[in-house]
């Protein structure tokens, strides 16, 4: 499984049903992030541009757009970002990977 990055701005519509009933979201977002096919491994709020942050395991980007989707339909978030993270060891593979394949590219104007 992959591992991504989610992060995004809570709606107002968010804020608001959060003052009219303090709850821990963890359970509930975990549970549609399983829905749509992943994990979620850990859950944040932030500070700075976005209001949370979201670690998700999943085969693939598909999992991640669908829960944000889910989500930004429901009026809970917007402006969400997904970025892929890899370990030292995957990243490792990828460099090892591209030095295999390295030749095989023309620099533009050459």
């Amino acid at each position: 499984m992959a591992t991504f990055i989610m992060t995004a701005k809570l709606t107002q519509k968010a804020l608001a049903g959060m003052l009219a009933k303090p709850e821990d979201r963890g359970a509930a977002l975990a549970k549609l992030v399983e829905a749509a096919g992943g994990k979620m491994t850990a859950y944040y709020f932030t500070t700075g541009p976005t209001d949370l942050l979201m670690i998700i395991e999943a085969d693939g980007p598909e999992v991640v757009a669908t829960a944000a989707m889910v989500a930004g339909a429901a009026g809970t978030g917007s402006g969400f970002c997904t970025v892929q993270a890899f370990t030292t060891a995957e990243f490792k593979a990828v460099m090892e990977k591209a030095g295999g394949i390295t030749g095989s590219y023309r620099h533009p104007g050459s």
